[in-house]
């Protein structure tokens, strides 16, 4: 039945998509937004870059304390709460234009109150589905997101340039509050409890634990590894799309719509294939993750060597249709492989590594670029893509990539 029956079946599933692209559409919006608001009142390349760095830093040292209470916490609850925090908060940023450094204090705390939303939101989803339907909601979360970064950055841009920075921004707030409304009428029994049904453990046994099951199961430390490296990858790829569009291939802002307009296609493409063929088993799971990944690496550097926006179109559909598999997949293994009272735990982790590490990577990429080609940047940043995956293919082959046991 694929993903169209999943849907139909899935009442709950239904509400947490239907939540879940609302407020990416509404992030989109202020995205552009607050970087055309940043760089058009400071005229300042480091004014932006710290505003990636407000966003990025929180989630990292907060992340072991918010995994902890998500996997105390009834699930929805933090949804709600965190989604209900974020409204507010976004509008902090119609008083950025005065006080400019409220952007990066807004940013920062937008950040701790994201570091509860995205992993309780995929701790959750093991409580809705399982087996194949598991990786099918996973896949159609990649759908959603790469079709909301087509339509939501096409829309910001043409909302903030013709009626404003500030209506980007309080429809970013009503799109939380609506993912609110919509996650509040979800019905589910979603409250983690201790594997022997005794007392919950305290904060500190539990940010223990999290961090245990981590060391203990090889193919949860390498999936956040490989996230680690993606974050590094990814970073230096975000700031050499515009450099390729606009000064490589000399194709204009039309050219870099194009370029966002591809990659987000092809990452549903990518999502549609996992949800209609990848079946359910798990070592088919990790064998196609660290092929896509390496074949990330390879397209990388191919669009990285593009000379004509034609051939790098070609190659940046192939990377990240290649993309569109990995991120599913990687969700996937890591709700099998983590019990589900660890979630919030273990998905915390990985969220705040893989978006710190990307944030300080676009920081380094753009001081590499003053001094280096963009083809040597991309080419290298390929190479280590390619790198990652083949010790994950090779730890595969060697058996090497066993997940921890449930009663951890």
């Amino acid at each position: 039945m694929g993903a169209t029956g999943l849907l139909r079946r899935h009442r709950a599933f239904r509400r947490l998509l239907l939540a879940q692209s609302i407020s990416l559409l509404g992030d989109a919006f202020n995205t552009v937004a607050l970087m055309g608001l940043v760089f058009g009142r400071t005229h300042s390349g480091t004014m932006v870059a710290w505003t990636l760095v407000a966003e990025a830093l929180p989630g990292l040292l907060l992340a072991p304390l918010a995994g902890a209470w998500i996997d105390r916490w009834p699930r929805v609850r933090v949804l709600v709460i965190s989604d209900l925090v974020r409204a507010a908060l976004v509008l902090l940023f119609l008083l950025a234009d005065r006080w400019i450094l409220l952007a990066l204090v807004a940013k920062a705390l937008l950040s701790v109150a994201s570091v509860f939303f995205v992993p309780a939101r995929k701790a959750l989803l093991p409580s809705l589905l399982a087996g194949a339907d598991l990786g099918r909601a996973n896949a159609l979360d990649g759908i959603v997101f790469g079709a909301a970064g087509i339509l939501g950055a096409g829309l910001g841009g043409v909302i903030s340039a013709v009626l404003g920075h500030d209506l980007a921004f309080v429809l970013n707030a009503l799109s939380f509050v609506l993912s609110a409304a919509v996650l509040r009428g979800l019905d589910v029994e979603d409250r983690p409890r201790p594997a022997d049904g005794g007392p919950s453990p305290s904060l500190r046994e539990s940010v223990r634990g999290g961090w245990s099951i981590v060391t203990h199961s090889p193919v949860v430390a390498a999936l956040i590894a490989v996230g680690v490296s993606w974050g590094i990858v990814g970073g230096a790829y975000r700031v050499l799309l515009p450099v390729y569009a606009l000064d490589v291939f000399d194709s204009g802002q039309t050219g870099l719509g194009l370029l966002y307009a591809t990659q987000g296609l092809a990452v549903v493409v990518g999502g549609w294939i996992v949800a209609e063929k990848i079946g359910d088993d798990t070592r088919q799971m990790k064998r196609v993750f660290g092929l896509a990944y390496l074949a990330q690496g390879l397209f990388y550097i191919a669009f990285s060597l593009a000379g004509s926006l034609a051939s790098g179109l070609v190659w940046l559909f192939a990377m990240r249709l290649a993309g569109g598999l990995i991120i599913p997949l990687d969700t996937t293994l890591l709700q099998r492989e983590v019990p589900a009272r660890a979630h919030g735990r273990v998905f915390a982790l990985h969220a705040a590594t893989y978006g710190s590490v990307m944030q300080l990577a676009m920081l380094a990429t753009g001081a590499w670029l003053e001094s280096a080609s963009p083809a040597r940047v991309g080419v290298t940043f390929g190479a280590v893509c390619t790198g990652v995956s083949l010790s994950w293919i090779a730890l595969g082959a060697a058996g090497r990539l066993r997940g921890v046991e449930k009663a951890h």
